[in-house]
């Protein structure tokens, strides 16, 4: 129709997803729970977590619960409750007055729509529990015992085969095996089993890993949904691991083929034997979903309680006392220790099974979040201070995690994070007390199968085996020893739906020895482990006696060459090598390269004139310049950035003028390139080039005549605009002139200082700070609308109430330019402690290209120029950038914490890190390096204020002792340092109002970061430079891993997460005494 405007499929697109941001974050049933607004925005918040970050949400979701409380909104439609009295009315006994649907959120993770763990509607759940339920009963599972015990002299065998080698060997993959071989048996009957094959049946447990499987189904079930269309010949061709998993797919399909022939065989009696008898329907007994069935019962019921054995076994090996305790129990009930163990007896050991609890209380094997929906009447939660209730509507998918609540100080205590057996014999009623099988009519159904399974394991292993002792002349038997490995590699790390183990964990790798002389001097080389299990090389012993030394060393040469385990041993550690030269990370040693004497150039751009018309709007653009300067130095690594400039934004015009000044030391006398491309800033789009300059100058010395003022004027090539722009131009402005130039002067300022391999800029130094009201609001960031508010200090003398100001939601990120040179000692190169990271950093494979499209888009995002970003031209290395520093860190509002970069050209970038608000993407150093391969440093830091100035005396040197605490000579220094505690009342001794003299701050600077892994040695050095920078202000750096930093930032983190609306500052005595600050 004439006069209207057509919306576009675009534009609709966009209107509708507005809409239903909206609708979500402010209409949703759910608006009304608290949690941050981008997890009611969008699934992908969880998706990210749950995928790239490899499945973290789950602490994620912890975090929220201690910003937030008991209950909060984890996805738009999905909330999690963090409350033991909560859990006995979300999983409640399943009956037509209380019927508990399985949510979306957990009926993917293995794309098995017909198994019953992943059945939805309560009604079609119950007859296919029902047909398995008898085949799990306690009764049922006792005639098993032979099987579980057969399986259980396999395992021994297995172990006593490591010890013929001599060799230590990882444990994980034999206890898969066992637990796999017992339900594979019990649900299918006999077959192959992992037990006798060498690796442990490696191909299928790889491919079968959870960390491959969980969460696509979940986040992409539709694609995964089209892939499971396509003919298996396609997948067999196109992967090795998938064609594995497919035939076992196929192979289940066989053996349910073959049980239905033999339903009528009275001597078979196997799980899906008692389904295909029973009286249900043609469809429950199909092939299709009995294959979903048996998938799910194999994977699960073998990668499930394998994990709860490994951790109590390390466990036991780990505390001799628990190990004396239970030993002393076994004796009693098993005093032949050839005999297999009687599950009647192993149920009447109080000890036994007391370990057992523990080990599944702290070391859940199902780590994921068990989400119900109840259809049919509201869920009422009740606060447990008193506040009031909740009404949680019908039809909301509701979670809780056997993880968190099995830590829950409400059900154990204060010690709740302790593993203490103890506590079961104490109090019996804690047994009732775990979500680790769930709860209600969707509990665990292989629950007793799991329990005899560790029972009999555990008591055969450690009847047979005791645990070494080093100081004990004499074992009294066969013993077993963890071998380089400690508590943190049973420790749960992700949530795959079972646990994830560290990343650099190989499992829990054991020594077995016969006698006191198979003692356990290690070399302090890294092993690597195969799937088998067993060390593909091992490591030095000390020779004990001169006679074997010579014996070896007489084999050696009578072959003249080495043995064969000894050319193992030396392939083995080729490879190592080889596998760690192609990891690098972390600290980068590489020295500069030499150079000779480079000189120190000022670059002006003055102005520019004829530029293309950009904006159809206003009819003008808003130009800027970004340079980049090229020399012939060598570089240490190819992937070191060049050095680039920006200078400001001119608004609504084509002939700006900017007069800026760029001064770089150490350009070098063979010569320089200077690319100069001019923009038109477009925000929130990507900016439209305008034109390119290239400068190429030959050579330079100090009698240079160079560019002087005003400036040499330069074609503009490569210009971009609308064509009709400059039609109408030319028609109606005939005696314009079109082509765009830009003038550039450079002189010559002297010779530059070393080192003279690396180029640098010297200044000016800047400040930007950049403002994102969109992400601020996505995240739940506020800021008060007037800055000065930050530094109004808030009166909390008794009787007086918090000082409240207007907010508004902001994110802010901040960059300072400061003055070179980083010194070379800051080099360090992002660390590779997942394939995924270096596709990422090297933007290879099409996930790498699509995580480091989306980080370079996020950086940009975060830190693009636009109208509202604030910019100052700083003199370097004075009290005015350490001024500008406390400004952007916001100095008089505590309880901040902030995630930094220093680039290698001298760029410190930083915003309030991600963890306070569960945005760990903002907070990536990743995102703010622009993931850069190379990086000086990076980290976190805060600003705590001091009680009185300090003195360049009191600044933290380079010869700090443990946790940053200056070094004294004699007790009375370090008492002086030690007892600098605030007592009384502080305000007698502050102002009323913060002072903005950076020597009342100080910067507390950590090298936190998982990405680059910066390298504690350099921090004194780090110190140094930004003292340089930052002069006045004191700078005190701390290694991670210090117990007083992880105190100093709880207390930070505290103070903002408690802080009602109103402004808290923390303040300290001396730099010294960061563990005396408090909040007002």
């Amino acid at each position: 129709m004439p006069g209207r405007c057509p919306l576009s499929a675009e534009s609709a697109w966009t209107l509708m997803q507005d809409v239903v941001a909206i609708r979500r974050v402010y209409f949703s049933p759910l608006s009304k729970f608290p949690g941050p607004t981008i997890a009611a925005l969008t699934t992908w918040y969880a998706a990210y977590h749950d995928i790239v970050r490899g499945g973290q949400y789950t602490f994620v979701i912890e975090e929220m619960h201690r910003r937030y409380g008991p209950v909060v909104r984890v996805m738009p439609d999905v909330l999690h409750v963090n409350d033991p009295a909560f859990v006995d009315q979300l999983y409640a006994p399943q009956s037509s007055s209380h019927r508990r649907d399985k949510a979306w959120t957990v009926l993917n993770f293995f794309q098995t729509h017909y198994a019953s763990i992943s059945t939805g509607p309560h009604d079609l759940h119950r007859p296919r529990r029902a047909a398995m339920g008898r085949f799990f009963s306690q009764q049922n599972v006792r005639r098993l015992a032979p099987v579980i015990d057969e399986t259980l002299a396999d395992l021994l065998r297995r172990f006593e085969g490591f010890a013929q080698t001599e060799t230590p060997f990882v444990i994980n993959p034999a206890l898969q095996a066992a637990t796999k071989d017992v339900i594979q048996n019990y649900a299918l009957g006999k077959g192959v089993k992992c037990l006798d094959q060498e690796d442990f049946n490696a191909a299928f447990f790889r491919v079968s890993k959870p960390e491959r499987l969980a969460y696509a189904g979940v986040h992409f079930h539709a694609v995964l949904g089209i892939l499971n269309s396509m003919p298996a010949s396609l997948f067999k061709r196109l992967s090795p691991q998938l064609a594995s998993f497919i035939m076992f797919l196929e192979g289940l399909a066989a053996e349910i083929e073959d049980i239905k022939k033999s339903k009528d065989d009275p001597e078979r009696n196997t799980i899906f034997h008692e389904i295909i008898r029973s009286d249900v329907s043609d469809f429950e007994k199909s092939t299709p979903r009995l294959v979903d069935e048996a998938m799910v019962i194999t994977i699960a019921g073998a990668d499930t309680t394998a994990s709860v054995l490994t951790a109590l076994i390390c466990r036991v090996l780990h505390d001799r006392p628990i190990f004396d305790r239970l030993r002393r129990e076994l004796d009693s009930a098993m005093p032949d220790p050839t005999q297999p163990p009687d599950p009647i007896k192993l149920d009447a050991l109080p000890y036994l099974n007391a370990l057992i609890e523990e080990c599944l209380r702290l070391y859940a094997s199902a780590t994921h979040r068990q989400d119900r929906v109840a259809p049919d009447e509201d869920l009422i939660f009740q606060y447990a201070d008193g506040s009031g209730t909740a009404v949680i509507p019908r039809g909301t998918s509701v979670g809780m995690t056997a993880r968190m609540l099995n830590r829950h100080s409400a059900w154990f205590g204060d010690d709740a994070d302790e593993f203490r057996p103890e506590r079961y014999l104490e109090n019996p009623a804690l047994l009732r007390r775990s979500l680790t099988f769930s709860k209600g009519g969707r509990q665990c159904i292989g629950m007793n199968l799991a329990y005899q399974e560790l029972q009999t394991f555990t008591a055969g292993l450690f009847r047979r085996y005791g645990v070494y002792d080093p100081q004990v002349e004499e074992q009294g038997g066969p013993t077993l020893e963890l071998f380089e490995t400690t508590l943190d590699d049973v420790r749960i790390h992700a949530d795959y739906v079972t646990p994830g183990a560290p990343p650099r964990s190989r499992g829990v790798c054991v020594q077995r020895h016969d006698s006191p002389h198979d003692a356990h001097e290690h070399g302090q080389e890294t092993h690597r482990v195969g799937r088998s299990g067993r060390l593909k090389s091992k490591s030095k012993h000390k020779r004990r006696t001169s006679s074997s030394a010579s014996s070896v060393t007489s084999s050696s040469s009578d072959n003249g060459s080495l043995n064969l385990k000894d050319k193992a041993i030396r392939k083995a550690k080729t490879i190592k090598h080889k596998a760690v030269a192609k990891l690098p990370g972390g600290l980068d040693r590489t020295p500069l390269p030499d150079a000779p004497p480079g000189f120190t150039v000022k670059f002006i751009f003055h102005r520019a004139e004829h530029l293309p018309v950009a904006d159809l709007s206003t009819w003008s653009s808003d130009p800027f310049v970004h340079a980049t300067l090229k020399t012939p130095l060598v570089t240490r690594h190819e992937e070191d950035p060049d050095l680039t400039w920006r200078s400001r934004t001119i608004r609504r015009t084509t002939k700006p003028v900017w007069e800026e000044e760029w001064i770089v030391a150490n350009v070098p006398a063979s010569g320089f390139t200077l690319k100069c491309r001019i923009y038109d800033e477009d925000y929130p789009d990507s900016d439209d080039r305008l034109g390119n300059v290239t400068i190429e100058v030959d050579g330079i010395s100090e009698d240079w005549e160079g560019v002087p003022p005003p400036g040499r004027e330069y074609k503009v090539r490569k210009r971009s605009a609308h064509k009709g722009v400059y039609l109408v131009r030319a028609l109606y402005s005939g005696h314009d002139h079109y082509t765009p130039s830009l003038w550039v002067s450079m002189q010559v300022l002297g010779v530059s200082p070393p080192p003279h391999a690396q180029i640098y800029t010297v200044g000016p130094s800047m400040s930007i700070k950049h403002f994102s009201p969109t992400i601020g609001l996505l995240t739940g960031t506020r800021v008060n609308v007037n800055a000065d508010d930050d530094y109004e200090y808030a009166d909390v003398e008794e009787g007086c109430h918090h000082v409240k100001h207007a907010q508004r939601y902001d994110f802010q990120s901040s960059e300072m330019q400061l003055a070179g040179p980083v010194p070379p000692e800051l080099y360090h190169r992002y660390v590779e402690f997942r394939h995924i990271i270096g596709s990422m950093f090297t933007s290879k494979g099409l996930r790498g290209r699509i995580l480091s499209r989306a980080l370079h888009k996020q950086h940009r995002r975060v830190y693009r120029h636009k109208v509202t970003s604030e910019i100052k031209t700083l003199t370097p290395c004075t009290v005015e950038a350490s001024t500008e520093l406390l400004r952007l860190a916001h100095y008089g509002d505590g309880g901040r914490i902030f995630t930094y970069v220093l680039t290698l050209d001298g760029r410190f970038r930083f915003t309030e890190t991600g963890k306070e608000f569960s945005i760990d993407l903002l907070s990536k150093h990743t995102m703010h390096s622009d993931v850069a391969r190379y990086v000086a440093c990076a980290g976190e830091f805060f600003i705590q204020r001091l009680e009185r100035p300090h003195t360049p005396s009191s600044t933290f040197s380079s010869s700090s002792g443990a946790g940053g605490i200056p070094a004294a000579d004699d007790d009375r220094g370090r008492a002086r340092f030690a007892n600098l505690a605030i007592s009384g009342n502080f305000r007698e001794h502050l102002d009323a109002t913060p002072s903005n003299s950076p020597s009342y701050y100080q910067l507390i600077i950590d090298n936190e970061s998982g990405t680059y892994r910066p390298d504690k040695s350099i921090l004194p050095i780090f110190a140094a430079y930004l003292r340089q920078n930052f002069p006045g202000l004191n700078i005190r750096t701390m290694a991670v891993g210090d117990e007083e930093l992880a105190r100093l930032k709880k207390n930070q983190a505290d103070v903002k997460h408690n802080r009602p609306g109103g402004v808290r500052i923390v303040r300290m005595r001396s730099p010294s005494s960061s563990g005396s600050s408090f909040s007002s």
